[in-house]
C-alpha cells in the first residue's frame, strides 16, 4: 500500500510538472476546417464536401495523426499527458476533415502509406503507442466526464469538449480508428 501512494504521488508531481507549463492549440488542419458555427453539435452550416473536393493525403495523415501520436513516450514523465493531448489533436483532425466519408480502403492504404514516410524511431514509437492512445481517444465517446479533467490538465480540454460538439464526431473518428489499429 505504501509503495502505490509513493508510486501516486510522483506520479502526480511529474504529471503537474509536465502539465503545468504546457497549453496548446491545435494546429489548423489544412483540408477542411468545420465553420464556427456548426460546431455547437448541429449540423446547420456545416457543408459536407464530395470526395473529389477533399485533399486527403498520405503526407496529411502523417502531420496530423502519426506525428502526434508519436510525441510522447509511455512511461517517461508527461505521458499521460502527451497521449491525451494527442489524442485530442487527432480526433479534431478527424473531425474537421468528415473522414466518415472516406472509402474505407483508400483511407488504410494512405495510412499506411503515411506509416512508411515516418522514421524508423518514429515507427516504432507509433506501434508503442497506438494501444494506449486509441483507448484514450474511444475514451472521449465513451467516459468524457471521467476524462475531461485529463484533457483539461494536457492542455487539450477545449479540444476535447469541441469534439464532442461535433454532431458526426465519432463517426468521423471510427475510420481513422480502423486505419490505425492495422497498422
Amino acid at each position: 500500500m505504501k509503495k502505490m501512494i509513493i508510486f501516486l504521488a510522483l506520479f502526480m508531481i511529474a504529471a503537474a510538472a509536465a502539465g503545468c507549463t504546457y497549453t496548446m492549440e491545435a494546429p489548423a488542419s489544412p483540408v477542411q476546417a468545420i465553420p464556427e458555427d456548426a460546431k455547437d453539435g448541429s449540423s446547420e452550416g456545416q457543408t459536407e464536401l464530395v470526395p473529389d473536393e477533399r485533399k486527403l493525403s498520405p503526407e496529411l495523415l502523417r502531420d496530423y495523426v502519426l506525428i502526434p501520436a508519436t510525441e510522447f513516450h509511455p512511461g517517461s514523465a508527461g505521458s499521460t499527458l502527451g497521449c491525451a493531448r494527442s489524442a485530442a489533436r487527432i480526433l479534431t483532425f478527424c473531425t474537421e476533415n468528415q473522414l466518415r466519408l472516406e472509402d474505407q480502403e483508400k483511407l488504410d492504404q494512405m495510412m499506411k502509406d503515411a506509416c512508411e514516410l515516418l522514421s524508423e524511431d518514429e515507427k516504432g514509437w507509433l506501434q508503442e503507442n497506438l494501444p494506449g492512445l486509441l483507448d484514450v481517444a474511444d475514451s472521449v465517446f465513451s467516459d468524457y466526464d471521467g476524462m475531461k479533467g485529463l484533457f483539461e490538465d494536457a492542455g487539450a480540454g477545449d479540444l476535447a469538449s469541441g469534439v464532442l460538439a461535433v454532431e458526426h464526431a465519432q463517426e468521423d473518428w471510427l475510420p481513422a480508428r480502423t486505419a490505425l489499429a492495422g497498422l
